[in-house]
Order: structure tokens, then sequence, then C-alpha cells
């Protein structure tokens, strides 16, 4: 990247890389104007493609409409040079998938997942269904709070797209619903679906569906996941719940989020006397040393 480069929106100095999408990378960047650090995440392609220009768009608009601690606040958008950016809230930390593998204890499983369930619920109620709910898009502050990031390929409900206009599928392999895989209509139940998939790999410590891509994405449609039998019942009843394989039958995320908080609570008074949350923050800035 040039000298020129460096600086976007005539604003906003890029330090150094900290994450990389599909389509974008992340930088940690200093806004001149209000003296702060903040995460600017950059399309890396010159956006000559009105397709990935409306996603970039999109998430922008869907971002700035939100308010939750569950989500990363957008602070401002625009060009520069022919590449999109956005700017957002820096929130240290490291995503779920740089945490895995390696199974994670009950109570930190039911604490994150009940964080991010809350999040659904808050960004369904206003109309938006993520579509891409996966570890890579879940942020694990160092406060202990999981934030869930990158709607770049979120819908709104009522445009109910389930594919991209040259007929791929839009999500990851891994944590497609089966309704997403069979190219039906994406809803809510769609992401509760990616998320139960999500904490089943973290209490497991490895991929629920393996294998190729088509692999991973058919195989969910002969059977529901199995889940693990040394979970406790309560536990084993909510990821039962979140991974129907028909979405009219699954969970909703407020309910999920809910309890999710109440099996924590168990996990924690049977099992774990420290804080969940507090654990997972510690083992993240212990691998950070």
């Amino acid at each position: 990247m040039s000298t020129a480069q460096r600086v976007v929106g005539d604003r906003y100095k890029l330090h150094r890389l900290i994450g990389r999408g599909g389509m974008a990378d992340v930088y940690l960047a200093e806004d001149s104007v209000l003296g702060r650090e903040v995460a600017v995440k950059r399309m890396r392609a010159v956006s000559d493609d009105g397709a990935h220009q409306e996603r970039f768009h999109l998430e922008a608009r869907t971002l700035a409409g939100l308010s939750h601690p569950g989500l990363v606040t957008v602070l401002d958008a625009g060009f520069h040079q022919d590449h999109s950016f956005l700017v957002m809230d820096l929130v240290p930390g490291a995503n779920l998938a740089s945490r895995l593998p390696g199974p994670r204890s009950p109570a930190v499983v039911a604490e994150l997942g009940s964080q991010v369930a809350d999040a659904l619920a808050y960004v369904h109620a206003a109309g938006i269904v993520h579509r891409d709910v996966k570890p890579a898009n879940i942020l694990l502050g160092e406060d202990g709070r999981a934030r869930l990031v990158d709607f770049g390929i979120a819908r709104l409900l009522e445009q109910g797209a389930s594919h991209t206009a040259d007929g791929l599928l839009i999500g990851s392999a891994a944590y497609l619903a089966p309704e997403q895989v069979r190219e039906q209509r994406v809803t809510t139940a769609s992401d509760v679906y990616a998320l139960g998939l999500v904490l089943l790999e973290l209490a497991c410590g490895e991929r629920i569906y393996t294998g190729t891509p088509i692999e991973a994405a058919l195989a969910r449609l002969e059977s529901p996941p199995p889940i693990p039998p040394w979970l406790s019942e309560d536990l084993r009843n909510v990821l039962t719940s979140m991974t129907q394989m028909k979405p009219e039958a699954r969970i909703d995320p407020a309910r999920a989020s809910l309890e999710l908080s109440a099996v924590r609570q168990q996990e924690m008074c049977v099992d774990d006397p420290n804080d969940a949350m507090t654990t997972l923050r510690e083992q993240h800035l212990a691998e950070a040393v």
C-alpha cells in the first residue's frame, strides 16, 4: 500500500492489518480529527463490481442503525481511491475462529451462546438476517463480551434472498442451515441453526460437519447434528432446539439466550466457581503473551 493509500477519508491513518475477510481487510487506524484509535474495514479489490459495492453499502447502512452491546458500532463510511471503507469502534480481542480447536467448558459455551443469541434477537427484531454466523464472525473482546460482526451478506427480511445473482450459495458451508443448502428462503431460524453449530463446535473442539464444502453442506440434509451425551441435559435440550431440521421447529434467539443464560448459571454452581467469560478472557490474554 502506497503512502497516499495509508490515509483514507482524509482523516483515518492506517497503521497495521488486524483482520482479513473474503473481500476486505481490517486495519488498526487513527482518527486524526478526534485523536482516537478505530478499526477501518477496507475493500481489498477496486470497487468496480456493482454487487460488491452494494453489499458493502448494505453493511454500512445496516450497522449504522443498530446499537447493542453484542454488535460493533459503525462510525463512518465512504470511498477512497475507488475502494470502499467502513470505520468502526476498535474492540481489542480475537475472533472465535482463532480460539479453536479445543473444547470449552459448558459454562463458557452457554455464556457466549447467550450473548450472541441476544444480539441475534436484536438484529432480527430490526428486520435483519445475518446469514453468515460462524466463529470468524464472532469477536471476543478483552472485556469478555462476544460481538457479532461482518454483516456484509446480511439481508433485510422482506428481501428473502437465499443465494446470489449467479446462483451461488451465500454463507459458509460448515454452518449453513438445511434450508440454505436447498436454496430455500433464509429466515431468522437460519441464523439460530448456524449459532447452534458454532456452540457445538465450541463444546466439542471440532467442526460438526467436515469434508469438502459440498460434503459438509449436504451432510446436514440427512439428520440433525449429533449432540454430545456428556453435556448437561439442559444444554443438550437448547442445542437440540437450535439445530432442528425444520426452521419452524427451532427455538427463537431471544428464548435461546434466556435458556443458555440459565444453563450458564447452573453450570457455574455445579462445575465452575469462576465467571465463565472471565475464564475466556484470561485464556485470551494468556495466549497473547
